[in-house]
């Protein structure tokens, strides 16, 4: 009878550590998926792809080319690709697509505004985005039959700039960082780059939800295609990708680091500036 009771005894107190170790970890793996955003629900899609593919979610394969003479920081995850610049594969809630386009930086280096504008929104979020600020370019500010909203990711420190104030191209609007990349792939250090976002209306109303700007008629495009030779009559990414492959290398204008732009009087300038080689 005492060994049936002390038999009785030892698996009880089994269940008990193997019941608390299992809930604490429940509660443990509940906590960081809430604190961080990380767990398969966060990772779903909300809409088909149909939807997305519509707006222009897609790699449209178009390519920079940098003025002869001048190295700049090229793109190391372009618009549309389903991978990081490391090649490992995304996960978010729009099938693994790219929304922006990725610039590898040093922390604190200057970003620049890619035309004359004005600040519509700023602040800072969670995973993913960090802090962030949020430009418009009406159509005569780059000379595109659209509005373009753009949002500026991972600023290492918010934004000095303040809503409403202007923004002239190439003008200085925060320091890259890594803020949004902590935890999760990237582990305790972050990546420090800037992920630019366009997204585009044919009219400058917009609506703002968190750390969201969203164009009535929201679509995307993708950044590269800015710096398309004009004129042009219109645009989207649809048209982009249906471009001849020959046509696909953009040669962009650029603001150079001692203040320069190249092609002098180009209204549109690469996010980051330029050193002459």
């Amino acid at each position: 009878m005492t060994k049936i009771i002390l038999s009785s005894f030892v698996a009880f107190i089994v269940f008990f550590v193997l019941f608390y170790d299992a809930t604490a970890r429940h509660h443990k793996d509940r906590d960081f998926k809430r604190n961080t955003g990380v767990g398969k629900n966060s990772f779903q899609a909300k809409m088909p792809y149909e939807l997305f593919e519509r707006k222009g979610l897609f790699a449209t394969g178009l390519e920079v080319v940098f003025p002869q003479g001048f190295k700049c920081p090229g793109i190391s995850s372009p618009y549309g690709s389903k991978t990081r610049y490391d090649g490992s594969y995304r996960k978010n809630p729009h099938y693994g697509y790219h929304n922006g386009m990725d610039i590898t930086l040093d922390t604190g280096t200057h970003l620049l505004s890619v035309a004359n504008g004005q600040v519509i929104h700023k602040g800072t979020a969670g995973r993913l985005v960090g802090s962030y600020i949020w430009l418009h370019f009406p159509p005569e500010s780059t000379n595109l039959p659209i509005h373009i909203f753009a949002r500026y990711q991972h600023l290492d420190t918010p934004s000095p700039l303040e809503i409403d104030d202007k923004v002239s191209a190439g003008q200085e609007i925060g320091p890259s960082g890594n803020t949004g990349t902590t935890g999760g792939h990237f582990g305790y250090s972050g990546y420090a780059h800037l992920h630019l976002m366009f997204l585009t209306g044919q009219s400058p109303d917009f609506r703002v939800r968190n750390a969201k700007v969203g164009p009535k008629s929201l679509n995307y495009l993708d950044p590269v295609g800015l710096f398309l030779p004009r004129p042009i009559d219109a645009i989207d990414n649809h048209i982009l990708k249906a471009m001849p492959q020959e046509k696909k290398k953009i040669l962009v204008s650029i603001k150079t680091k001692d203040g320069e732009i190249i092609p002098k009087g180009s209204k549109v300038v690469w996010p980051v500036a330029c050193e002459r080689e």
